[in-house]
């Protein structure tokens, strides 16, 4: 679950950014190739984490 937000959040960054995540075994891979497909987190999402942050 946690890289499904972190690769979003660095996806969204900006638009060249995109995340290139790591793996060691097959189950990550698919949770990353899961976390890709959801795409990058919206104006809205990074806004409230920007606020929780204090930025």
């Amino acid at each position: 679950m946690d890289s499904y937000r972190t690769t979003g959040w660095i996806w969204a960054r900006g638009p060249h950014t995109v995340p290139v995540p790591g793996f060691r075994s097959v189950a990550q891979a698919e949770q990353n190739a899961g976390a890709m497909a959801k795409g990058p987190l919206t104006a809205g999402q990074l806004a409230e984490i920007g606020g929780l942050l204090g930025r």
